[in-house]
């Protein structure tokens, strides 16, 4: 390039940046025009937007599904699709009434019961409604509300149950229970605050719970202070439920096992005073996937050896400690054991989820126990749900 070429270039240069600075201060116009594209390009960069959730946070029972609220659950690994959509309340079902003629009876539970992997209809929950009446003749009928929610245990159980499920007067509440997957849940130290439960023991007795709360009722810095004292000698024995989990299967004991199981037992015990005499409490059993299959069973025991538990383990033990603590609580007591590895065997599941066909294949024998056992005796044709207190006589 010339040296000439290049003096016109740097006069060009210099005839510009004086042009533009001469008119930024000289002209407000375009000094405010130059100032407001700039906060323009900035404001764009910035994101505030509201974005719809799945679960919340909820002080009253750890956690819940966002009320009115459409869910998209998909695994093309095992071929299910769904979208399904909450109540009000957050729980996959439609909004009740508070008063009802028909005999309600009030599911609690884990994913099982929550179901998302199938639509609303196609649960096993929703079938019962139907099956009912079909095979009574139509002589009975039942109103199933569904209180599912991934990962509860007992004691999230217990705040559906004074939260939620009590204003809508059940008959009965069935709480369907996995002793592999959800004991844990309502253990402090597996499921800590502000998600898993403080325990309140009564003060005239320190071995039965007045109340369960949730959330933060202390501050944060507090209550982990608090948990360390209280849980300090379990600690020193236990690091997680993974390895204290064999000892559900057996008959030896574990300090930490034999907790977790106490304070099921306990949340059990305050459910059962919650509901008082007049609502009937049922526990139905459900196993965990090494209890119906026999190769993961084997997996199972070798992982305990290797972990260093010298217990021998039973696949039945598990079920059967919790029939003994229903039966001692008097607490009805269902297991799914044998449905459940039908549904296994014919592949009628997702995973540890089931099918439609699989909920189908639950719904008949849940049924039966509703004819057998329940007074579900249907209305008269007139009869229908109400928001109105029950009249007085």
């Amino acid at each position: 390039m010339s040296s000439s070429r290049l003096t016109n270039w740097l006069l060009l240069v210099v005839v510009t940046t004086v042009a533009v600075g001469t008119a930024y201060f000289a002209f407000p116009y375009v000094r405010e025009r130059l100032r407001k594209s700039t906060a323009e390009r900035v404001q764009q960069q910035q994101v505030q937007q509201a974005e719809s959730i799945a679960y919340v946070y909820d002080r009253r029972v750890g956690w819940r599904l966002n009320g009115n609220t459409q869910v998209h659950r998909a695994n093309p690994n095992f071929g299910y699709d769904t979208r399904v959509r909450t109540n009000a309340e957050g729980f996959i079902d439609r909004d009740h009434f508070l008063q009802s003629p028909f005999y309600r009876i009030a599911m609690i539970g884990d994913s099982f019961v929550e179901a998302e992997q199938v639509p609303e209809t196609s649960r096993f929950s929703n079938l019962i409604e139907d099956l009912v009446p079909a095979l009574s003749e139509k002589k009975l009928a039942v109103e199933v509300m569904n209180f599912g929610i991934s990962n509860y245990g007992p004691a999230h159980a217990y705040g559906v149950i004074r939260n939620f499920a009590l204003k809508y007067h059940p008959n009965e509440v069935w709480l369907f229970l996995s002793g592999g997957y959800d004991l844990p849940h309502s253990f402090p130290l597996e499921t800590p605050a502000p998600l898993g439960p403080y325990y309140l023991y009564s003060s005239k007795n320190p071995e039965q719970l007045e109340d369960i709360l949730f959330g933060y009722p202390k501050p944060p810095e507090l209550l982990k202070a608090e948990m360390a004292e209280r849980y300090g000698e379990i600690r020193k024995t236990y690091r997680s439920f993974a390895e204290v989990f064999p000892y559900f299967y057996s008959d030896a004991h574990h300090p930490a096992m034999d907790l977790v199981l106490k304070q099921n037992v306990q949340c059990f015990d305050l459910i059962l005073r919650t509901l008082g005499p007049d609502i009937r409490f049922r526990i139905i059993y459900l196993p965990a996937l090494i209890e119906i299959r026999q190769d993961m069973w084997t997996q199972f025991q070798q992982d305990a050896i290797r972990s260093g538990v010298k217990a021998q383990l039973t696949r039945q033990a598990g079920e059967r400690k919790i029939a003994d603590i229903a039966k001692r609580l008097n607490i009805q007591f269902t297991s799914l054991v044998d449905e459940l590895a039908k549904a296994n065997a014919n592949h009628q599941v997702f995973g540890d989820h089931l099918t439609p066909l699989g909920h189908r294949d639950v719904a008949v024998p849940l049924t039966e126990v509703i004819l057998k056992e329940a007074k579900a005796v249907a209305p008269g044709p007139n009869a229908h749900a109400t928001d109105n207190p029950p009249e007085r006589h």
